[in-house]
C-alpha cells in the first residue's frame, strides 16, 4: 500500500478530528500511532473534539497529513503537504520525512516550499522541475 495526501481534504467535514484519525487508524495494518500518542506527540490534543470543518486551512492539512502516514506504508506521495502550515508545521513534516527515507522508505513530494527542500536535501534526493 501507499500513504497520499493530496490538495483536498477528503474526509467528512462533519466529523471530528479525533473519528477521522480512529478511522485511519482502524485501516492502519500497522499503525505509525496509538490515538493517545497522536493527542500528546502531535498536539492533536486541544482539536481532538473539533469538526474538521470548524478547522482552519492548516490544521486540516496537518489532519490530512497524519491520516495519509498512520499506517507505515513503504510509499508516500505527497501533494504540497506543506500548503497552509506554519513554520514549525513544516519542519515537522520534514522530521517525517526525513525518519521515514533513513527507514528505508519512498516519498514522492510535489511541493513548491523551498523550506522543506532544504531541510530534506541532505537526506532526500531532489528534482526540480520547472514549467515556466
Amino acid at each position: 500500500g501507499f500513504g497520499y495526501k493530496g490538495p483536498q481534504l477528503g474526509f467528512d467535514p462533519a466529523g471530528t478530528v479525533g473519528e477521522t484519525l480512529a478511522f485511519f487508524q482502524a485501516l492502519a495494518e500497522r499503525p505509525r500511532w496509538s490515538l493517545a500518542d497522536l493527542q500528546k506527540d502531535l498536539h492533536v490534543g486541544p482539536l481532538w473534539h473539533q469538526a474538521l470543518e470548524r478547522l482552519s486551512k492548516g490544521q486540516q492539512a496537518r489532519v490530512s497529513l497524519w491520516a495519509a502516514v498512520m499506517d507505515q506504508h513503504a510509499v508516500w506521495l505527497l501533494d504540497e503537504p506543506t500548503a497552509y502550515l506554519d513554520t514549525v508545521a513544516t519542519q515537522e513534516v520534514g522530521d517525517l520525512l526525513r525518519a521515514h527515507v533513513e527507514a528505508g522508505g519512498v516519498a514522492l513530494v510535489a511541493t513548491h516550499d523551498s523550506a522543506l527542500q532544504a531541510d530534506v536535501a541532505g537526506t532526500c534526493r531532489t528534482v526540480s522541475v520547472s514549467l515556466y
